[in-house]
């Protein structure tokens, strides 16, 4: 798993911790808002759907890298519009 510390966080959120079950909901709500299926995210995203379906299913916490870049394809301003915290 990534240390909390690896994320650019507002001093508001940097002690709180992240909860990874809401923020994956939160990642399947994005792209149903947005009306991508997961391949069409995934194709977005240039990676794989199974690469994808990985973090929709708690199997792989995704890194730094890939939030800022869903953050892009989402058109948000920060990783924090992504993360849920507790």
């Amino acid at each position: 798993q990534y240390q909390q510390e690896e994320y650019v966080l507002t001093k508001e959120n940097k002690e709180k911790e992240i909860n990874w079950k809401e923020t994956r909901l939160h990642i399947r709500k994005l792209i149903k808002n947005n009306d991508y299926t997961i391949v069409e995210f995934s194709n977005k995203m240039c990676m794989s759907d199974s690469a994808i379906k990985n973090y929709l299913y708690g199997k792989v916490i995704p890194s730094v890298d890939v939030l800022h870049h869903m953050v892009r394809v989402f058109g948000l301003d920060s990783i924090e519009d992504i993360l849920v915290f507790e």
